[in-house]
Order: C-alpha cells, then sequence, then structure tokens
C-alpha cells in the first residue's frame, strides 16, 4: 500500500482510497435496498423483488470488484470474437470499393 497519485493529480494513500471506497458503496447500496425493498414487500411486488434483488446483486459484485482492483467480467472479447468475421468481411468489401 504505497501513496499513488489519484485522477485530480492529488498524493492519496491507495489503501485509505480504497477503504473510503468500499464504505461508500456499502452506503449507497444500503441505501438503495432499504428504500426499495420494503416498498417490493408491501405490494407484494415478488417478481419484480428477485429481479431487483438479481440486478442489485450483480451491481454490488461489479462495484466491489472495480473498487479493490479485482479481475473483472469484460464482454467485449467475446463480442470481438464472434463479429471478428463480419468485420474482416465488410472491410475486404470497403477495400474492393475503394479501388474502383
Amino acid at each position: 500500500m504505497g501513496i499513488d497519485t489519484h485522477r485530480h493529480g492529488r498524493l492519496t494513500n491507495r489503501g485509505e482510497f480504497t477503504m473510503l471506497t468500499v464504505a461508500a458503496l456499502i452506503v449507497f447500496f444500503g441505501g438503495v435496498i432499504a428504500l426499495q425493498v420494503p416498498v417490493l414487500i408491501k405490494k407484494q411486488m415478488y417478481r419484480d423483488l428477485t429481479v431487483f434483488s438479481l440486478l442489485m446483486l450483480l451491481g454490488m459484485v461489479y462495484s466491489f470488484s472495480l473498487a479493490l482492483d479485482l479481475p473483472t467480467f469484460n464482454p467485449i472479447r467475446y463480442l470481438e470474437s464472434i463479429f471478428a468475421p463480419a468485420t474482416g468481411f465488410v472491410d475486404n468489401m470497403l477495400s474492393d470499393m475503394e479501388r474502383l
């Protein structure tokens, strides 16, 4: 845990910054849950509560992994591998059109 520069150019202790970020995330997610879950339960919206819980869990996992510099899932790699053949085809077509 050394001294690290942050976006604004100030020197910060990386460990303290990480702990403040994690604490802010806990307060934020706790507040959202405290506001939404009782309303969903009171209105007996159990399907909505299930979807809310799953999306909140995904958001929490992703946020905490970013805050703690853990590796995160990047779907771009998979999308690139799927669309690479189409990209090559379009590039070839456009380069052929430029020759005309």
